[in-house]
Order: C-alpha cells, then structure tokens, then sequence
C-alpha cells in the first residue's frame, strides 16, 4: 500500500446534514496523494451508514467509529494516531475545502523551511452562501490572538513533538496546538488566497460556555514553555493573559499584566498597553 501524501483528519457527530458535502470537498482534491480519515463521535443519526457507504465507494476513505462520545480533541487524537502522510490537517464537518486547497498547502510547504502552512478562509452561512471573507494575520501576532485560520498544513514533526491535543482546554484545542508549537520553535507561514470555506452558524456560546472558554484559555497562556524570549512576543502575552483575566473579572491579574507595558515597551506596545488597559477597566471588568 502506498503511503500518502497527506492525510486529512475529519471528526464529525451527528452532522449529516453538512457531512457530505464537507467530506465531497476532501475527496474531489485535485492533490492525489491523500488518506481520508473520518472519525465518527458515536453519531446517532444516519451517519455511520452514510459512512460505511463512502468507504466501500473511495479507496481514501477511512472510517474509526466511538462506540461513546468522547468529544472534538480525543477524536482528532484518534484520527491523528492512524494517520500515515507526511503531512498533516484536519477539517470540520460542517465546512469545505476549495478543490486545489491541498494541492496549494503543499506546495507552499514544500517550497519554503516552514513547518505550519495557513490561509484565509471565506465565510458562508448555514445555507452555503457567501457572507464575507477572514484574513489570517502573520504568525508574530500568534501570542496575541490565534491568528491560524481553520484551513493550514503541518508536517507530521510538529505532531510528534506537540502533539497530542489536549482535551482539558476544549473549545481552544487549535489555539492551545499553535501556541506550543511556536513555543517549541516550529515556523509558520501565512499563504495567500483564499481555499476554504468556513460556516457560521446561528447559535453562539452561551454565556457559560464563554466562561469556560476563559478558564481553558487562563489554563493555556499560564502553561506556556518555554516562555518566549522574543520581547514582543512576551508583550503580546501578557495583553492576551490580561484580556482572558478580564473575562473572567480577575482585576488583580489585568494590571499585574498591563501596567508594565506602559512604562516599559516600545512605542507601539506602549499603545497597545493602553488600549488594552482602557478597555479592560471601563469594559470587560465594570460589571
């Protein structure tokens, strides 16, 4: 058996209804060399049949079925551990890839030293049509916000020395993945044009959620290591650290963390500082 290129990881549960045309979009790739493997959560709709149809109809087509739910970072771990391409991504189940996105990752990582390749992405509603587009920013902002879009490339070293995603910081497992690779050294690479298509739903967090999010978010900025040597990089941490402990009402540790950029940085992180100080004392921190 020939080993692939690329392997796509695409978890999904109970998304039927979008499923197909996400895993369409990963099948009609222009790129040949690619494994496909699905993850099924332990969907109770009509999932599993669809998929073991799918597999028997593409040879690319793998299918790993949980007989329990065990949620976004355990199934990509799963799908992740059976992949065999030398480089690596994952997809949603509920977006899709443009039909040269691989082709176009691969080449632009093959062609430069970068270990993480990523793109703009465009934005569709529940319906599929268009509603605007969300440009990537170069990775030097990474500390500062997560700037990796949902369509990248990364070569199969960056999973063997960051890998596994954790499941004790879900809903920011990408963001947690991108930070510790940048940690560890790894470069990234922002690639022009636009391959992929991202949906937005309706339904938004609702306030708990958004909490948790902030825990997991605290739980990530705190574990950082190595800690970045590279001045902007710290000082766009500690605005990051500062935002999340905002969310979460934390006073002490929004000023622990800004008001050292306001005597102490470069002209254009003295900015920022203010910014964020302004903001997280009349904003965030005044209920």
């Amino acid at each position: 058996m020939n080993t692939p290129q690329v392997s796509i990881i695409l978890p999904t549960y109970n998304r039927k209804k979008f499923l197909a045309a996400s895993l369409e979009s990963c099948i009609r790739q222009t790129e040949l060399g690619l494994e496909i493997i699905v993850v099924d959560d332990a969907s109770s709709d009509e999932t599993s049949k669809y998929l073991e149809e799918m597999a028997k109809q593409y040879a690319s087509v793998k299918v790993l079925r949980h007989e329990v739910n065990q949620g976004l970072p355990t199934s990509l771990n799963d799908g992740l551990s059976l992949a065999r391409g030398e480089f690596l991504t994952w997809t949603s189940d509920d977006n899709l890839y443009e039909s040269n996105a691989i082709a176009s990752l691969l080449s632009e990582i093959k062609n430069s030293e970068a270990d993480i390749v990523y793109t703009d992405i465009s934005l569709i509603d529940d319906h599929g049509n268009p509603v605007g587009r969300q440009n990537s920013r170069d990775s030097r902002f990474l500390f500062l916000t997560n700037i990796i879009g949902a369509c990248f490339l990364f070569r199969r070293r960056v999973w063997d020395t960051v890998g596994p995603y954790r499941a004790e910081v879900s809903l920011i497992e990408d963001y947690d993945f991108w930070l510790r690779a940048k940690a560890a050294g790894f470069g990234f690479k922002h690639v022009s044009g636009c391959f992929y298509q991202y949906r937005l739903h309706s339904n938004s967090l609702t306030e708990q959620k958004k909490y948790s999010l902030y825990l997991s978010l605290q739980k990530v900025l705190e574990s950082i290591h190595p800690f970045p040597k590279n001045y902007r990089d710290q000082s766009f941490l500690k605005i990051q650290k500062a935002r999340t402990y905002a969310h979460l009402h934390d006073r002490k540790n929004v000023l622990k963390e800004t008001l050292p950029l306001l005597f102490t940085a470069p002209h254009y992180l003295i900015l920022y500082g203010k910014l964020a100080l302004f903001y997280l004392l009349f904003g965030k921190l005044k209920k």
